[in-house]
């Protein structure tokens, strides 16, 4: 709970690095061609992006990277020192997982997720809204998109890639849902190496998979 309260304090489990390993190590059995790993500039995001790209490396594949998009989330700067996000929305996040309080449908190890979409993707005093953060990190979908590269490996954080998610999907549907009724949806929180998969084809049509 301490280590969300600003959202930068936690770090990357050593004791788990074997998980980031395999799952790089399963990434690279479909991978033949060069791909680029970007990374968030936290920490431990981006020794998650290090650990990645040294063992699709070791696996015979040609990597890019990791470079730091400060479009992957809300913390930018060096190491991430600099929250974009409303001051609000730390607290809130580490609130909800001090004191839990059983709700319907929601794991323990997501109520800080259902606490931000309760809170809502507009709101926002001191910093940028969840649909702001959204944006962001949907404009550097688009200019990865227009590179026309091969696979990009990026490395971002739960909290950040779920907004991206609910707003993409209402732009789709166009059913002016909330936030909460997507965290439902989606099956609520997004896991540890688990994300979303966006495939192009010849730069127009777009396919966005979600983890479950």
């Amino acid at each position: 709970v301490e280590a969300h309260t600003t959202g930068r304090e936690a770090s990357l489990d050593d004791s788990l690095r074997y998980v980031i390993h395999d799952y790089a190590k399963k990434l690279s059995e479909n991978l033949t061609e060069d791909i680029e790993v970007d990374s968030l500039a936290l920490s431990r995001n981006y020794k998650t992006a290090e650990i990645i790209a040294d063992e699709l490396r070791d696996n015979g594949v040609k990597v890019n990277g990791p470079t730091i998009d400060d479009r992957l989330g809300a913390f930018v700067g060096k190491d991430g020192e600099t929250n974009l996000l409303s001051p609000d929305l730390p607290r809130i996040w580490g609130d909800a997982e001090k004191n839990y309080q059983h709700v319907e449908g929601v794991a323990k190890e997501d109520r800080g997720m259902y606490a931000w979409a309760e809170y809502g993707l507009d709101r926002a005093e001191g910093g940028i809204s969840l649909r702001e953060l959204a944006c962001r990190m949907g404009q550097y979908v688009l200019e990865t998109i227009e590179k026309d590269l091969d696979t990009v490996v990026a490395i971002s954080n739960s909290g950040f890639i779920e907004p991206f998610m609910y707003v993409t999907l209402d732009m789709i549907e166009q059913l002016d849902k909330t936030a909460v009724e997507y965290f439902f949806e989606t099956d609520g929180a997004v896991r540890p190496l688990e994300g979303i998969t966006i495939t192009s084809y010849d730069g127009e049509t777009v396919e966005m998979t979600l983890p479950n």
